[in-house]
């Protein structure tokens, strides 16, 4: 059977601190990085993922309409939404208003030190509430942009004691970076995808043997720097070669 690859966490322009287009995300990942799937998860809107399926037919390559939600307790990945959720609720009222619209949870970067990250206590909590159980089914055991690799493998060792599906992610803010880590499953569509999480039934894999330090050694701060200062990484189309551009000019 078909091993399908996702990269459950990603981040364009529209997050203050991305330098990445939404097209260069979906080049990136479709033609470069050979994903099947992709979730734009911006913090704490939707907007560059509703660009993002607008633009996916331009591209081989599903897009999960996603956000990194900024509960009062951590950051929380939610996917397959079809409204935004506002931030800075309860971690349980979070969950459920996104299992009310038919949408998954993840822990993103649970544990990490000097990031907004859900304790241990607060995800265990939630797994084992039985309608909070329905909606988180994950948690993100590999986070490639972290300087450290120490949080994950405390988030393996969650996620087993939970019993919740693993997930790799690149939480990538630059281009470059999208598929660094992925999650493994069976089958190749969004769908496939959601059941796998469902059912536990996924794999979290690096896909380069390169330290994390890499990804900000590789220009991160470079980047979030010029992103605020109101620039973006664009390409006019799949292959082409990338720029920079004025963000205004590119939306």
């Amino acid at each position: 059977m078909y091993v399908g690859k996702a990269d459950l966490h990603v981040h364009s322009s529209f997050s203050f601190d991305s330098s990445t287009s939404i097209r260069v995300a979906l080049d990136q990942a479709a033609n470069r990085a050979g994903l099947d799937v992709i979730a734009i998860t911006d913090h704490d809107t939707l907007e560059g993922a509703w660009q993002a399926q607008e633009l996916a037919g331009d591209y081989d390559i599903e897009v999960i309409t996603g956000c990194e939600i900024s509960t009062r307790q951590g950051h929380l990945l939610a996917l397959f939404l079809s409204k935004p959720v506002p931030r800075g609720l309860s971690l349980e009222r979070t969950i459920g208003l996104v299992g009310e619209q038919g949408g998954l949870c993840i822990a993103a970067h649970p544990m990490a030190p000097h990031v907004a990250s859900l304790r241990a206590r607060h995800i265990l909590a939630a797994a084992a509430h039985p309608d909070l159980r329905r909606v988180l089914v994950g948690v993100e055991t590999i986070n490639a942009c972290l300087p450290y690799d120490i949080s994950n493998r405390w988030a393996a060792a969650l996620c087993r004691q939970a019993g919740l599906a693993p997930t790799g992610s690149s939480d990538a803010h630059m281009g470059w970076a999208i598929g660094t880590a992925v999650t493994q499953f069976h089958g190749r569509g969004a769908e496939d995808l959601r059941q796998a999480l469902v059912q536990g039934a996924t794999q979290a894999m690096r896909t380069t043997a390169e330290s994390p330090l890499n990804f900000w050694g590789g220009g991160n701060l470079y980047h979030m720097a010029r992103r605020l200062l109101g620039w973006t990484v664009w390409s006019p189309k799949a292959g082409a070669a990338y720029q920079w551009r004025r963000l205004a000019e590119v939306r």
